[in-house]
């Protein structure tokens, strides 16, 4: 298995450990399973796409 970052919701105990509230610790799945923590967004990510703008009004040529 491979370990992947996880967030500690609450400070504690975490995998034998003595966290603090939004610390992040490197664990399996299977470690993550029971404990209080939840996935860690990675921050390499791509921003999502910005939306295109709608196009200018044209001119009435009169």
């Amino acid at each position: 298995m491979s370990s992947k970052t996880y967030r500690a919701r609450a400070a504690g105990w975490i995998a034998g450990k003595r966290v603090a509230a939004g610390e992040e610790i490197r664990m399996t799945a299977a470690q993550a399973k029971y404990e209080p923590v939840e996935l860690a967004v990675a921050e390499t990510t791509k921003p999502a796409r910005k939306a295109k703008a709608a196009p200018a009004p044209e001119a009435d040529p009169a």
